[in-house]
């Protein structure tokens, strides 16, 4: 649902150099996203019936600029992948002024549930995409200037 969301949101934003993927601590590679996520976004207007899961692996870890977890459990395991991605990999929820929670994976539960996590992670996705949105601004701007100079 993270992934499909800040999708949306680069592509809405026209924002298409930025890129996003997800993976799995413990997930295997090519399953569809459950009917529950697929609902939950639905109501949204995401559709995310192409996402496919992936595990989480070293490289994808070694290439990412950032790395965001749901839960300190999934950081751990990142750690336990790659211990260099610890310095770039946050909480999801510690963009949301410092806050150091988890997000409980509803994996296996009621549609409630994934409209509950769903609630909970958006405002951190959101505050998230306007962090990478900035950064992408200020990065465009050091362009402009540094093509202008040439």
């Amino acid at each position: 649902m993270a992934e499909g969301y800040l999708k949306a949101l680069i592509e809405k934003n026209g924002l298409l150099n930025l890129h996003v993927s997800s993976a799995g601590t413990s997930a295997e590679d090519g399953y569809e996203a459950s009917s529950h996520s697929q609902l939950v976004m639905g109501k949204i207007g995401v559709d995310i019936s192409g996402h496919r899961s992936s595990r989480l692996e070293r490289k994808m870890l070694q290439d990412a600029d950032m790395i965001v977890a749901m839960t300190d459990a999934h950081r751990k395991s990142v750690g336990a992948v790659f211990p260099q991605a610890l310095s770039k990999t946050k909480l999801l929820l510690e963009f949301l002024e410092g806050k150091q929670d988890s997000i409980q994976d509803p994996f296996g539960s009621n549609l409630d549930c994934y409209s509950l996590c769903f609630d909970e992670m958006k405002p951190a996705l959101d505050k998230l995409f306007s962090q990478l949105a900035e950064q992408h601004a200020s990065s465009d701007d050091s362009r402009r200037s540094g093509k202008a100079r040439h």
